[in-house]
Order: structure tokens, then C-alpha cells, then sequence
């Protein structure tokens, strides 16, 4: 089950603040975080989330993600174009490395489903 969407706040890791996106530094956005396996339900709530918060910013937080689910990755991308299409902020951070390599795979690039790539 997934945390319900939130106004928010600085990040709790430590150095996480850096590479977070301006607007969840400041707490102008909502911020949603994925389960570690997503099954059907959870994608109904992201979309849900998604659909209730399309005119905010948007952070979702992918930390504890573990596996790169095809429809998560859909509704993503899906979303991450929606939301340029506006000009409003959509950023997915702290996926872990595992689910990064597998993006190619899936023909995906990471900034194609809103992921901030640390330079």
C-alpha cells in the first residue's frame, strides 16, 4: 500500500536535499511515494494521485522501489509527458540503480519518465 499524497518537506537522508527538484525543496508541490513491488492496486492509486494533482508539481519518490514494473513505467512516462505538455514539474527521484539499468532494456531513458540525472 502506498502513502497517500502529501504537501512536502525536506528529505530526511542525508545530502538527499541536493538533488532533490526546487519545488519539493520548498514545498511547493505534492509528493507521492511508489511501494517496493507495485501490484494493481497501488498503480490505481498512483493514478488516482496523479489525476487528483494534475495542476501541482509533482515529486514521487522511488526509493524503495525494487522492480521496474511495465505499467508503473507506462503511467510514468505517460504522465511525465502530460505534465511537460503544461510546463509543470514532474520529477521522479531516488530510483535505485537496479531499476535505472533496467530502463534501456525497456527502451526507455531515464529523463523520459521524469528522472533527475545526477551530472
Amino acid at each position: 500500500m502506498t502513502t497517500p499524497a502529501q504537501m512536502s518537506s525536506a528529505p530526511e537522508t542525508p545530502g538527499a536535499a541536493a538533488m532533490q527538484p526546487p519545488e519539493f525543496r520548498s514545498g511547493r508541490c505534492v509528493h507521492y511515494d511508489l511501494p517496493e513491488k507495485p501490484d494493481h492496486e497501488d498503480l490505481l492509486h498512483l493514478q488516482a494521485f496523479l489525476s487528483n494533482n494534475s495542476a501541482a508539481a509533482v515529486v514521487i519518490s522511488a526509493a524503495q522501489l525494487r522492480r521496474a514494473d511495465t505499467l508503473l513505467l507506462q503511467l510514468l512516462l505517460a504522465a511525465k509527458r502530460d505534465w511537460a505538455a503544461r510546463k509543470v514539474s514532474f520529477t521522479v527521484v531516488d530510483i535505485p540503480e537496479a531499476v535505472v539499468a533496467a530502463l534501456p532494456l525497456l527502451g526507455l531513458r531515464p529523463e523520459m519518465i521524469g528522472l533527475r540525472v545526477s551530472q
